[in-house]
Formats: structure tokens, sequence, C-alpha cells
């Protein structure tokens, strides 16, 4: 992310995009588990997000979202510009 936040901020432009924070532009994806432990969960992409809108929500009925994306306790997921786990910024 500091690579992603350093560039916004060099092109000026970090307080739209940079970080996955309110307001900001986000494109990022969610994938089950920790993609640096296991590269196959970046075939299988829970959740899509273009601009800060959902575009493809693959998550199955849990009782905890969080387990929906294989994220850790204490750990907060939502569909609203801000959002889930693994993430890549525009």
């Amino acid at each position: 992310m500091a690579a992603t936040s350093n560039a916004a901020r060099a092109l000026r432009i970090a307080d739209e995009v940079g970080t996955i924070q309110p307001g900001k532009r986000a494109d990022l994806i969610a994938v089950p588990g920790d993609p640096l432990q296991d590269m196959g969960a970046l075939r299988r992409v829970a959740l899509v997000m273009q601009g800060g809108c959902v575009v493809v929500d693959r998550r199955t009925a849990a009782t905890d979202p969080r387990e929906q994306l294989g994220v850790g306790r204490g750990a907060t997921t939502r569909t609203s510009p801000a959002s889930p786990s693994t993430t890549t910024s525009r």
C-alpha cells in the first residue's frame, strides 16, 4: 500500500486515491484466505469493487461476514466505498 499512497501523493491526487478510506475511489478484490500463503486464492475471487462500487459478489451466506472472505477476527468487512481484505487501490 505504501507504493500506491506515495504515488498518489507524488501525483497530487492523494485526496482521491492511494489508500482505502471512505470517500476515496478504489478498485480492489477480496479473496478467501491469504494469497501470500496460497496463490490459488487469487483464482477464487469473492468480491470485486471498482471505483468504490461492488461489481462482483460471490460471497456465500455465513454467520460472520468475515468468515466469507477468510478475514481474521477483529477486521471489518463491508460493501461500501471503504472495504475488504486483500486490496489493490488505484
